[in-house]
């Protein structure tokens, strides 16, 4: 297909890219394709729903490089782009793809078995013909996944090899759109730097870099500067898998031996508090260098891949509120839900959110009561004030009496209000316990490590950990920072039941009714 489709996308380019980048954020990546192809194109008439998956890959492509295109045209002329974009399997893609497979539905598969009008019998024993069938080894899979993943991650089946592959094709240019930030921020840099040497003023002005969202940073940083640290530029040339890459490495020192005494930096003395110039470690230029070359920085953060996610999971914590800052902000929200303090607060979002359901996006804020006593009252407070709103409450074991008063006022009235208690002790204690010890000594590095005896599971998590703190980190115990680390680290499978019920809830609150025009 040789149209040049940015006249398509001239006026929506802007849209696409934050649309795209939106649903990754929430996980959605098995739709991005089939959804940009409906929007955009008119014939065939419903091809996504006509058309094969490597099919489809060709019109994805060609709209993508419209909007990359008139990136840079519009935003950096001075740069001749050249699109070269194939499907993208990196650390990032793979981490994704493998953390939301117990959600993906296999309709890319179901389509393809009616159009060809095989089973998966033929898929399994005929896979190699098949990918020839269907064109894959044009956009670079005629081996399917084999040798783009590690042994460990290729799938058992043939048809969840192909399942697979027709996940990675849904992922928008993420790296593309990665560069083009980076680009970005150099043009705009050298651009301040000349023509500062008029305006000398402009040298003082802040000028922000364009910062990357989550998906664009991970597709450009396949390798973290912790793991580049951890095992060093040695370990990855005498690697096995890299034994083949000894030129680029070799070019990489080269140019480090070369430019070493260049990379320098400024600080001031904290003793005398002179200006001083301090040569920056090899290391860091090597890791600078690495990065410039993306294809080998991808090849190496695929080998140690669990790396990547571990340091994905452990950074998580730290970028959450900067990737999705308005995860409780509600205006005028439909539904409350009503908790005793801010460790809930922090909390309940983030499991929704993990879950696949954006709570602020619904209409619904977790509103923080401070005590079992002003949660009720709010409770009673918002239900005159605002009738047609719709309130859950969490309520910790201890809060009988709370319960009883609201259970005893919103009685005929369930389809709006709803009261959840936690069976024993507080909201600390509906984690895995496992989980939490984990988290524990995460948070608290120093002393020695917290094990399960050091835990009388008769009594509450909270009365437990005040004394273990104590004795063993000689620390005090942060609820509002345990509460989002061990959201964020829980294995989503084992949510809380208490959260799950509370999510229930309010889908069934906020869901609309087909006929019945709602009170």
């Amino acid at each position: 297909m040789e149209t040049d489709l940015k006249e398509l996308v001239k006026d929506t380019y802007h849209h696409i890219i934050r649309g795209s980048l939106n649903k990754i954020l929430l996980f959605d990546i098995d739709s991005l394709m089939n959804q940009l192809i409906r929007m955009h194109i008119e014939n065939p008439p419903k091809a996504d729903e006509i058309l094969i998956a490597t099919d489809k890959f060709f019109i994805y492509r060609k709209i993508w490089q419209g909007v990359l295109e008139m990136l840079y045209e519009t935003y950096m002329p001075n740069i001749k782009y050249e699109f070269k974009w194939e499907v993208e399997i990196t650390p990032y893609t793979i981490m994704l793809c493998e953390f939301t497979k117990n959600n993906f539905t296999d309709l890319e598969i179901d389509l393809l078995k009616d159009i060809l009008h095989i089973g998966d019998e033929q898929i399994e024993s005929d896979f190699d013909n098949l990918l020839i069938l269907i064109g894959a080894d044009k956009i670079g899979f005629e081996h399917g996944l084999k040798g783009k993943l590690p042994e460990n991650f290729l799938p058992r089946t043939k048809k969840e090899e192909l399942s697979l592959l027709f996940r990675f094709v849904n992922f928008p240019p993420l790296g593309e759109l990665a560069k083009f930030v980076e680009l970005y921020n150099q043009n705009l840099n050298q651009q301040i730097d000349n023509l500062s040497v008029a305006f000398s003023l402009m040298r003082k002005a802040d000028i922000p870099p364009v910062n990357m969202e989550e998906s664009l940073h991970y597709s450009f940083f396949h390798i973290s500067h912790r793991t580049f640290q951890k095992y060093g530029i040695d370990t990855f040339i005498n690697h096995p898998s890299l034994l083949q890459n000894k030129t680029e490495f070799e070019d990489i020192q080269h140019r480090v031996s070369a430019n070493k005494g260049f990379f320098n930096d400024n600080f001031i003395c904290p003793c005398c508090g002179n200006k001083q110039e301090i040569q920056l470690p090899e290391e860091v230029l090597q890791y600078k260098l690495l990065l410039e070359n993306q294809p080998l920085c991808t090849k190496i953060g695929i080998l140690y891949l669990e790396d990547f996610i571990e340091d994905y999971k452990n950074s998580l914590s730290e970028r959450f509120n900067s990737f999705f800052p308005n995860i409780n902000k509600v205006d005028n929200p439909k539904c409350l839900i009503l908790v005793e303090g801010e460790s809930e607060e922090t909390a309940i979002p983030i499991l929704a959110f993990r879950k696949r359901y954006i709570l602020s996006m619904q209409g619904i804020q977790v509103y923080n009561s401070q005590s079992k006593e002003k949660l009720a009252n709010d409770f009673r407070n918002f239900k005159q004030k605002y009738p047609k709103r719709k309130m859950i409450c969490l309520l910790d074991s201890d809060a009988v009496k709370e319960r009883n008063d609201i259970q005893r006022i919103i009685k005929n009235n369930h389809n709006k209000y709803k009261v959840i208690c936690i069976e024993k002790g507080t909201f600390e204690d509906i984690f895995d316990i496992y989980t939490s010890i984990q988290v524990l000594n995460e948070m608290y590095k120093e002393g020695t490590p917290i094990e399960l005896a050091d835990f009388d599971l008769t009594k509450d998590f909270l009365l437990n950990i005040k004394k273990v703190l104590y004795k063993k980190k000689k620390a005090q115990f942060d609820k509002v920072q345990f509460s989002r680390n061990i959201s964020l680290k829980i294995d989503i499978d084992k949510c809380p039941k208490e959260i799950n019920e509370i999510i229930d809830a309010a889908k069934l609150f906020m869901g609309k009714s087909k006929f019945l025009i709602s009170k």
